[in-house]
């Protein structure tokens, strides 16, 4: 699979799969998708922990919030960090509709 040419430099070149028995290909394309899929299941588990930690300090943070004066002291750093994380649910969303439509664009 790998040809290294014989001079100073070296230089490699992969053989392509096609050039490999029908078999083999067909082993190695399987072993590929089953490869992919763990880590596709894997990703979805990470960003749903990642999510639910968001909405978790998002609950803290309104637990810390003073009503009476809600832009002074501890209140105004309460509402940064529901603001960060309201945009990481987001960014989290969005990456996992894009990871979505790019299974879809493959044919997985």
């Amino acid at each position: 699979m790998l040809k290294v040419c014989s001079s100073n430099r070296y230089f490699y070149k992969f053989a392509s799969i096609k050039s490999l028995n029908t078999a083999y290909r067909s082993l190695i394309e399987k072993l590929y998708f089953i490869i992919l899929d763990k880590q596709n299941s894997l990703m979805k588990i990470f960003t749903s922990i990642l999510v639910l930690l968001a909405l978790a300090l998002i609950v803290f943070n309104i637990t810390l919030l003073d009503f009476k004066n809600p832009l002074e002291g501890d209140s105004m750093v309460a509402f940064i960090g529901i603001a960060a994380s309201f945009c990481a649910v987001l960014i989290l969303l969005i990456f996992r509709i894009s990871k979505k439509i790019e299974e879809k664009s493959n044919g997985r």
